[in-house]
């Protein structure tokens, strides 16, 4: 194990063995995806009442952005995308879904203010 061979001295504190049950791809994910979806989203959400979010999105990042927008309190999340199951998911968890196209224009009220 490289924590082993690199004599961290910290290791044991900043390395979790991933249980032999859990996929190592979704724990990277819960490392690393969707603390950075957190960071991209709730923090603005709590500072905006009444927030609207605009999510763009071309993989399962996007998907993590629309649950954590709409658990902080997002009025209103609207998740473009091209593929038809994230797609179906975004709906499922209470977002806005638009089809992306080529030439697709921000729908008036969610262009960002300056």
């Amino acid at each position: 194990m490289f924590s082993e061979a690199s004599g961290c001295r910290l290791r044991r504190m900043a390395l979790v063995k991933v249980p032999d049950t859990i996929d190592p791809l979704a724990a990277v994910a819960a490392g690393d995806t969707l603390t950075d979806a957190w960071q991209a989203t709730v923090p603005h959400i709590r500072k905006t009442p009444e927030a609207r979010v605009l999510i763009t999105s071309n993989a399962g990042y996007g998907l993590y952005a629309a649950q954590w927008a709409l658990a902080a309190g997002a009025v209103e999340v609207l998740y473009v995308d091209d593929d038809p199951t994230r797609m179906a998911v975004a709906k499922k968890i209470g977002a806005t879904t638009l089809q992306w196209e080529d030439g697709l224009e921000v729908p008036p009220g969610l262009q960002c203010d300056r």
